[in-house]
Parts: structure tokens; sequence; C-alpha cells
């Protein structure tokens, strides 16, 4: 999950939105804030630029990135992954030859010209021998609580056992027979922390990889 950035251009009728996959409720939020303001979502990463986009003022489907940039193509590879190529490359990194595609850590489908984004590999929670991904249970958790994340951590059985931290959550016992209800059993969290606040990178985004390292730092408490 990442911190949603809002970037105005000089027509303060017109915002851009980016820096993650906008949620339909995110995107409610902001009409009520600014219900006379077009609002655009954009997707695309430092490497590859623009990739997809779409107006949002009507609401978005859940995962929806949008339509492609004219002249961007894209290549479903192995396990979803999702290869760029496009005018709007980066030049490359120092001393590397200029980049004829660019792969991405996202993982995703494309329907129709639209670009739909299940999450980032490197998210992916490895539990047992299923591959889970996180935004999955936070979609399924979030009007359980103000805010959630989750992610892996490490177990030597399982590989990675399943955490959901939560930000203000219903009691827990209620909270756990909602999620069952709405989960299969292998997607249900084995760990539920609290927390009063997340807390994000300083490219105000959130490190799955930092919260296993904070729990096992026991930064979070148990709900």
């Amino acid at each position: 999950m990442q911190q949603n950035q809002l970037f105005a251009l000089t027509s303060p009728e017109i915002i851009f939105l980016g820096g993650g996959t906008l949620s339909p409720e995110a995107i409610n939020k902001v009409r009520k804030k600014l219900p006379q303001t077009q609002m655009i979502e954009f997707y695309g990463s430092s490497e590859t630029s623009f990739i997809s986009w779409q107006a949002v003022n009507d609401g978005k489907k859940t995962s929806s990135v949008g339509k492609l940039f004219p002249h961007v193509e894209l290549t479903l590879g192995p396990k979803y992954r999702l290869t760029v190529k496009s005018p709007y490359l980066f030049s490359g990194y120092l001393n590397q030859p200029y980049p004829q595609s660019w792969t991405t850590d996202d993982l995703g489908t494309l329907k129709n010209n639209h670009l739909y984004l299940f999450g980032r590999r490197s998210d992916i929670i490895e539990h047992g021998a299923n591959k889970i991904f996180p935004e999955e249970i936070e979609r399924m958790a979030k009007d359980l609580c103000e805010d959630c994340i989750a992610f892996g951590v490490f177990d030597e059985r399982y590989s990675q056992k399943i955490a959901l931290l939560l930000l203000n959550p219903i009691e827990k016992e209620k909270l756990i027979k909602i999620l069952a209800q709405r989960l299969p059993k292998y997607k249900l969290p084995q760990i539920y922390l609290e927390t009063p606040t997340l807390n994000f990178t300083k490219n105000q985004k959130i490190s799955r990889k930092e919260l296993e390292k904070e729990y096992f730092r026991g930064v979070y408490h148990e709900l």
C-alpha cells in the first residue's frame, strides 16, 4: 500500500492523482472535498513515465488504472509481469545502454486496452504453497478499520505468515468473523496488529519489508 499524492495543475479546475493505485473510496473522499474539480488518475513509474490514465469524477473500478497512453505497448509476461515499451521510457541508468523496454515490479492484466493492477511482485506473501496479494486482504478489511496494511512475516513452517496491521479497528472477534466470511481460509491473517499511526518512508510510501522488521522488533501490539 502507498500514500497517494496530489499534484495541482496550473488550472485549479483540474488535478492529477497518482503515487499508487487509488481505491474507489479514496476517489470519493477527494470528490467530496473538491466537487467542481476534474480528477485524472495516472499510472507510471520512474523508469517508464506515463503508462495509463483515466478520468475518475464518475468513480472507478477497483484495481483499474485506466487506458494506455498513445504509443504505449504493454506485454504481459509470466505470472502477470508487465513489460512496457514506449517513447516515454527513461534514457537508462549511468553507464548502461538506452533501454528498449522496461519490466516493472507491478503485476496486472490488460482488458480492452484498460490496465488492472494486482499488486507488486516484491509484496506478494508466500504463505505455504499460496501466493497472496496483500491488496486482496486490505480490500476486505478496509471498512472494518480506519486503515490497514497486510504483509508477510518470516515463518519456518509456512515460509511466511500473513499479518494485518490495523488503525482503529473494530472489536477483534467481530473483525475475524467478518473476514472469515469474505476471504478463503488460506488468505485469512494469522497475526492481527494494532497501531495508532502508519509510518511512511521519505517518499511517502509504505514499505512492507520495513513493517516485517518492525514486527520482529516488537513495535506493534497484538490486537
